[in-house]
């Protein structure tokens, strides 16, 4: 049972996606955008799994290789000679089995000629794992709310999740629910799977979902479209809403829990968590942005 439902791009949906034709044992994805967007968004992603103790390589043309920060960083190649590309890629996936990083992010090589079959290697390798990222959408946010339906188990399990989480810019992080006809406490069997993780579940009540949570500040992340779509049609001015799965890059829905074993929660937390992480990477992606953009401005001064 998977955590984001099947329809979403999480999950492989065409021919020869499920098969690798030759991977390194890291989990390898590819970065596709705006060159700097892609620099900045793998830098963060480096930076993160450096808090956390581990290591990270990265897959860079010629061009770009001084630009990254990793404890890894491989050249595959100028992205004005086609060929070398092509040579360079499978002894640079080779080379990083030997160096014993924990994931590898590449660049994306889309060039003119033989672009097309590079990528077909490049999307085998990757297990069709590719991230796109744009530049700076918004400033870090002071107020971080997840939204769910009655704020009893999802979105509260996902705030106490992600305040154990390393955020640059710090943030509040809180949950609401869309209708919660009193402050109803945490769902019973989340309540249990999270303090065997060793989350601290204690004190916690679902809360409405109010005008006063709206703003520019504010981040909204619900679990699911139609709720995003009901936040949009109640409050006015409604603004920075988004689901979760689609501000960190995927489509789909956050699976609900309700009426589902002991088990299906523990998957849960567990994926989620790895969700959570690419969410913090977003977030400390804009806080980069935002410090490059001040540093800039007193420049000017």
């Amino acid at each position: 049972r998977g955590l984001i439902e099947e329809s979403s791009g999480i999950h492989p949906k065409a021919p020869g996606m499920k098969y690798k034709h030759y991977a390194p044992k890291a989990d390898l994805v590819i970065v596709e955008g705006e060159p700097e967007a892609v620099t900045t968004y793998i830098n963060a992603q480096a930076a993160f799994l450096r808090e956390k103790g581990e290591s990270c390589g990265v897959i860079a043309a010629d061009e770009t290789v001084c630009l990254y920060q990793a404890e890894q960083v491989l050249s595959i190649g100028s992205r004005a000679d086609e060929e070398s590309i092509a040579r360079h890629l499978y002894d640079v996936l080779r080379r990083f089995d030997d160096l014993a990083v924990k994931k590898i992010y590449s660049e994306s090589f889309c060039t003119p000629v033989m672009g097309q079959a590079i990528m077909n290697r490049l999307l085998k390798a990757a297990g069709h794992q590719v991230i796109q990222v744009e530049g700076e959408k918004h400033m870090p946010y002071s107020k971080l709310i997840f939204v769910d339906g009655d704020g009893t188990c999802r979105s509260a399990m996902c705030r106490i999740i992600m305040k154990n989480k390393f955020l640059l810019t710090p943030v509040t992080i809180e949950a609401r629910g869309l209708v919660v006809l009193f402050p109803e406490p945490l769902d019973a069997k989340a309540y249990a799977v999270l303090k065997k993780h060793g989350y601290d579940a204690e004190n916690c009540q679902a809360q409405q979902l109010e005008q006063k949570d709206i703003g520019d500040d504010v981040l909204l992340l619900t679990m699911e479209e139609r709720q995003k779509q009901k936040i949009w049609e109640q409050f006015e001015n409604a603004r920075n809403v988004y689901t979760l799965a689609e501000y960190i890059h995927y489509t789909g829905d956050i699976l609900p829990l309700y009426g589902e074993p002991v088990e299906s929660y523990e998957e849960w937390i567990c994926s989620m968590d790895k969700l959570l992480d690419e969410l913090v990477i977003c977030l400390n992606e804009q806080s980069i942005h935002k410090r490059a953009a001040d540093m800039q401005k007193e420049k000017v001064k």
